[in-house]
């Protein structure tokens, strides 16, 4: 009599050749995941500090000292309404380790937080093909490369990082309807404020999410979601749990204060024009992948990653169209390290819009294949040339959009070293030597051997004279046009300090006479 064989139930193990394809897939997918962590991280880590700091660097590492100096919070209040939580990670990692590169590794390390963040939001609700594309653009992405190589108010590396736990921890909720996602959402937001006030911009995104969920939301849920956050922000900043802290924040930001010699695009204006934010996203993020953004919408609305991906993505695109409308529209205000805590969500669209084209191409597959890679080895070009100077990234489409365009401190300083040091070779040579420079300029030189140029005397002759790209082209100073003119009729250039594009920054030149 044979023994009985009861047939296997859909609860039973799979098929060993199964098991075997599912633990090879799990395996390639954990390699890629990892090679692309390690191009990451090399990208933020490879000769991190060679580039010297811009003006806002300097400012905020003098607040990093005065923390690390007295342990106080209170007594260190400059710069009031640069939020506190970035100065405090970076005071307390230089008082374990009292090391300049510590603070470039803590950019590196919320940069790499950002790349894996971007991979859980795509992977949770487009898929893993979608999560590898947007995580390997969010790991080569100059803009925020730039981000996670520079420091504090400039990079808004830390800002990044909440601002996506706040969208991935709700996004979790929107799925599950789990509270305690909910809840974490609402704290990351509040840390993401006291990163930078610019986190408050990323509500534009949760308030997607509620006002386009399936049920009805109650009033009270927004309402807690502030008071969360709002506590969050408090606990983490402290300086603005002193009432006179509190108030003078809060007027910093209602009376912000435009510095009357910005000219953006050369238009002699200090405010920027209402479609600078679109321009600006467009250069810094790629037109290639502003354009699959943009179309975004009507790509997705018949795909297969259903109403929750649908939804995700609409809440993504939405929450950023109102952010540029905000700042260009209203604040009249905007730059490459305040639109960066943007760009990883962004990069999950355009991922997802991306696979999608490739999925529905049909005849044309290879068409739209070959345009994607096209797109890709133009972004990976970029991210080559423009290494470790990310922050020059743009220029490829113009001289006038330089740095952040109407050239504020971000072109200020940076990568001054080289020619600090051949002034430095030239006054050492001849201790009396007279340099020429214009009234206002970015060298941050005094002294005998440095003259102003309205303070000259005429009947002098002046050895050397310097010049830097940002005040003779970009700031409206009242001296500039003339100190050009006497520069072109004078002096012939002697060395010239370039930044990637061949653009030049600063400039000796020599007396031709």
């Amino acid at each position: 009599m044979c023994a009985h064989r009861e047939l296997p139930t859909s609860t039973d193990a799979a098929p060993p050749r199964q098991e075997a394809g599912s633990l090879r897939e799990s395996r390639s997918a954990a390699i890629v995941f990892a090679v692309i962590l390690m191009v990451a991280a090399a990208l933020l880590l490879w000769a991190a500090g060679s580039i010297s700091w811009t003006w806002d660097e300097q400012v905020d590492m003098a607040i990093v000292d005065c923390l690390e100096a007295s342990h106080n919070p209170f007594d260190c209040t400059s710069d009031i309404e640069q939020t506190r939580l970035p100065f405090y990670v970076h005071a307390a990692a230089a008082t374990i380790a009292p090391w300049e590169g510590v603070h470039y590794a803590i950019s590196a390390f919320f940069g790499l937080v950002n790349v894996v963040l971007v991979f859980v939001l795509a992977r949770s609700r487009f898929g893993l093909h979608t999560a590898f594309v947007a995580m390997a653009l969010a790991a080569t992405t100059p803009t925020l490369l730039a981000s996670g190589r520079m420091l504090l108010s400039h990079s808004n590396v830390m800002l990044t990082t909440f601002t996506l736990v706040a969208v991935v921890a709700y996004d979790r909720f929107d799925r599950r309807a789990d509270r305690r996602f909910f809840w974490l959402s609402a704290a990351a937001l509040g840390l993401a404020v006291a990163s930078s006030v610019l986190g408050l911009l990323t509500a534009l995104v949760i308030a997607g999410y509620w006002l386009t969920a399936g049920q009805r939301r109650e009033l009270r849920e927004p309402v807690a979601y502030a008071a969360v956050a709002g506590a969050a922000f408090l606990l983490s900043t402290l300086i603005y749990l002193q009432p006179r802290n509190l108030a003078t924040f809060v007027n910093a930001l209602l009376h912000t204060y435009r510095f009357p010699e910005w000219n953006y695009m050369g238009l002699a204006s200090n405010e920027a024009p209402r479609w600078f934010s679109p321009l600006l996203f467009v250069v810094k993020l790629g037109p290639w992948w502003a354009a699959l953004f943009a179309v975004a919408p009507l790509v997705l609305r018949r795909s297969a990653v259903g109403d929750g991906g649908r939804r995700c993505a609409l809440a993504i695109w939405g929450g950023f169209l109102a952010y540029l409308v905000v700042k260009s529209g209203v604040l009249r205000y905007d730059a490459p390290h305040q639109q960066v805590a943007w760009y990883p969500l962004v990069l999950v669209v355009v991922a997802a819009t991306a696979t999608e084209l490739v999925r529905r191409a049909g005849a044309a597959r290879s068409l739209v294949l070959t345009a994607m890679t096209l797109f890709a080895a133009l972004h990976l070009y970029d991210t080559h040339r423009f290494f470790p100077n990310y922050l020059f990234h743009g220029v490829q489409y113009g001289s006038s959009l330089i740095g952040e365009f109407y050239g504020p401190a971000v072109f200020h300083a940076q990568d001054r070293t080289d020619i600090d040091d051949r002034l430095d070779a030239i006054v050492a040579a001849d201790p009396t030597v007279r340099i020429l420079m214009a009234d206002n300029n970015a060298f941050q030189r005094d002294g005998a051997n440095f003259v102003p140029f309205t303070g000259r005397d005429p009947g002098a002759t002046y050895s050397f004279a310097v010049v830097d790209r940002l005040y003779s082209s970009h700031f409206a100073f009242p001296e500039r046009e003339e100190y050009n003119a006497f520069l072109a009729r004078n002096y012939l250039v002697v060395h010239s300090h370039n930044f990637p594009g061949d653009e030049w920054a600063y400039r000796i030149l020599r007396s031709a006479s």
